[in-house]
């Protein structure tokens, strides 16, 4: 399930308790802040929480895709590779 929370003019610790319920609720949240202190604080929540983030900045706003790392995980193929490691002695 994706969430779109809309922060915007709203003072910290604010925009951080709101994205924090959403994680809760969401493997995707995508937060709009409007100033850098909110960024800063939303992102270190969600990777504190194993969410991966990408920001765009558009129009003075910041939109903050917070993604599960674990779903990330889930969207890549993996190879398993053989290693032999070799040690003198």
């Amino acid at each position: 399930m994706s969430v779109v929370i809309d922060c915007r003019g709203l003072a910290c610790p604010e925009p951080v308790v709101r994205t924090n319920k959403a994680l809760e609720q969401a493997d995707e949240v995508t937060a709009i802040v409007d100033n850098e202190i909110a960024r800063e604080n939303v992102s270190r929540l969600a990777k504190s929480k194993g969410f991966g983030v990408e920001i765009e900045s558009k129009d003075g706003l910041f939109y903050m895709h917070l993604k599960r790392e674990s779903a990330l995980a889930e969207e890549i193929p993996c190879q398993l590779v053989s290693c032999h490691v070799m040690i003198d002695g």
